[in-house]
């Protein structure tokens, strides 16, 4: 069943954030991007999210998926899909709570905000075997209560939208709870209520703007820019158009030498943090390469995010 408010335009500023959060410039700098998709649920757009799956685990590609539990668990052949991802140890893939349903946190009261975080995060442990540590806020609002839900509940990441005034990306209050907003799109809300999706020199365009400014970059996308309009509504089939977008979006990533990486792994190139320190995504790149399950592209990427963090010091 579609949620109420799911198709609905992330708005450009946001009145209820909370006013004390730390503002910063390049905490993270990883000179990396993530890939999150949001808005993951039962019978809706299952093809074009299970083909978007599908895409990322035959290039070997980290990202996250933002599920909404209380429409998740039914449709057996995606959660057959993504339970396999979530548990194979051997892929960087990531769960990540998107609600229980698509509807505004900020609109709720603390105690509602806690009771509906728990409510997902309980949820897609018994339907995924994973307690997710990051959430993905409907809409991309929050406020203080929904960061005092996330921390009474364990979650320790958080991917918001950029907002104007207050684009911070350090740590909220202590080292142990990480804002990683999410600052490019593949897709531009349309004038008649539709995502759209937009070219791959576009999207890269903004990633490379978030590193130049931030130090990395996280990338939203939506089942719908990948589904298919027939007059005026989704259906659910595939965009190849649109796939072929995100296929020539891969490719520019990987010919600028840019590691894709998971959400959570943007807060391993914390400044704050050991500059001895070896990032667990670069520790499996290793692994992966001895297994065979990458190629020497990727290596190199890793070995020369080590060199430029002076990790690994060339003569």
């Amino acid at each position: 069943m579609l949620s109420l408010g799911l198709i609905q335009v992330i708005p450009d500023s946001f009145a209820d954030h909370s006013e004390d959060l730390p503002v910063a410039e390049k905490v993270f700098d990883c000179e990396c991007v993530a890939f999150r998709l949001d808005d993951v649920q039962d019978h809706f757009l299952n093809e074009p999210s299970k083909k978007l799956i599908e895409t990322f685990k035959e290039n070997n590609l980290p990202y996250t998926l933002g599920i909404l539990s209380n429409d998740f668990g039914e449709d057996e052949e995606l959660v057959s899909l993504v339970r396999e991802l979530a548990n194979d140890e051997e892929y960087q893939f990531e769960i990540s709570s998107h609600g229980t349903v698509h509807e505004n946190f900020t609109q709720l009261t603390d105690e509602q905000q806690k009771v509906n975080m728990k409510e997902s995060l309980e949820n897609l442990e018994k339907t995924l075997g994973i307690y997710p540590k990051l959430f993905i806020p409907p809409l991309g609002e929050f406020n203080e209560g929904t960061i005092f839900a996330m921390k009474e509940n364990g979650v320790t990441h958080f991917s918001p939208s950029f907002v104007p005034g207050n684009d911070s990306i350090i740590p909220v209050e202590d080292q142990n709870f990480y804002q990683i907003p999410s600052g490019a799109v593949t897709a531009e809300y349309s004038s008649d209520d539709q995502f759209v999706g937009i070219p791959a020199e576009t999207t890269f365009s903004q990633i490379e703007e978030n590193i130049q400014n931030y130090g990395y970059s996280v990338v939203t996308m939506h089942p719908m820019e990948f589904g298919v309009i027939e007059d005026g509504e989704l259906v659910n089939e595939i965009n190849w158009e649109q796939f072929d977008e995100l296929d020539n979006l891969i490719e520019l990533i990987r010919e600028s030498e840019i590691p894709i990486v998971n959400i959570q792994d943007i807060s391993n190139s914390s400044s704050q943090n050991d500059s001895g320190s070896i990032p667990d995504w670069i520790k499996n790149i290793f692994i992966w390469y001895g297994d065979e399950k990458i190629g020497e592209d990727e290596l190199k990427n890793a070995l020369q995010f080590l060199i430029r963090e002076k990790i690994l010091i060339v003569d």
